[in-house]
């Protein structure tokens, strides 16, 4: 996340904040070889300069993309008028529709039309075409491919989308895993995802990560039983004591 003096450093309720605020605009996102949000502070459209100047800077930056992706990203970012950019959307949204729909699409490749369309959606166009593949991509064994289907999931649902039910059976099997990249992963998503129904069904397992070895694993099992507190107080009321105890000591050990 590249931000000068952000708030907090939890990236994905960042990300999540500044989508939502209607003080910013979010102008690009690149997913490399790790994620890099660029948000802009735009109190109007006027100051097209800075656009231009992030989508060149991801052109030159970006590794391991398609060529049809860093000419995606030029084009808006050189766009001279909202209406063109308008138009160079648009075709994307049609070229994105065909792609997924073909057949065995690689996995790596699938990434990235994820990657468009998240792009797609943070300028302000509907991608819901593609929130399937994205939820498919939780399921992947390859931790860099599911967080990126985590990350876009929790930018493309609520906690009441029909899809949410299809991700609860990989949360829950995440947040058992041996990689604890894993489980901070799952739990993120428990924060943004999980609603007052689906809560039973993530509960032991986040309460069994308030004692894992990693720190932050811990905080983030913290945050989401914090989560889940302000959704239903009567599921956690009796673990309250138990999670404010660890969050004290994480508290005092940083």
């Amino acid at each position: 996340i590249h931000l000068q003096n952000p708030p907090f450093t939890n990236e994905h309720l960042l990300f999540d904040l500044y989508l939502r605020s209607v003080q910013y605009e979010i102008v690009s996102v690149y997913f490399g070889r790790g994620f890099s949000v660029h948000l802009i502070h735009l109190k109007n459209y006027q100051k097209m300069e800075q656009l231009k100047n992030i989508g060149r800077e991801l052109a030159m930056g970006s590794q391991g993309s398609s060529k049809e992706f860093l000419d995606l990203v030029k084009a808006i970012g050189e766009a001279k008028s909202k209406a063109e950019e308008e138009r160079i959307v648009t075709e994307e949204i049609e070229v994105l529709k065909k792609k997924i729909a073909e057949p065995d699409v690689p996995r790596r490749r699938m990434k990235e039309y994820i990657i468009r369309l998240v792009y797609v959606e943070m300028l302000g166009h509907d991608a819901s075409f593609g929130y399937i593949q994205a939820v498919k991509m939780t399921h992947d064994d390859n931790l860099l491919l599911k967080k990126t289907g985590y990350l876009a999931v929790t930018l493309f649902l609520n906690e009441d989308h029909d899809l949410i039910i299809l991700i609860v059976n990989t949360i829950q099997k995440d947040l058992r895993s041996d990689n604890f990249l894993v489980c901070c992963a799952a739990l993120t998503a428990v924060c943004r995802l999980i609603n007052e129904e689906t809560i039973p069904a993530v509960l032991p397992q986040v309460v069994d990560l308030l004692g894992h070895q990693k720190e932050l694993v811990r905080k983030k099992a913290v945050m989401a039983l914090h989560r889940f507190h302000q959704r239903s107080p009567s599921i956690v009321a009796h673990l309250v004591p138990k999670f404010r105890k660890v969050w004290l000591h994480l508290l005092l050990i940083t």
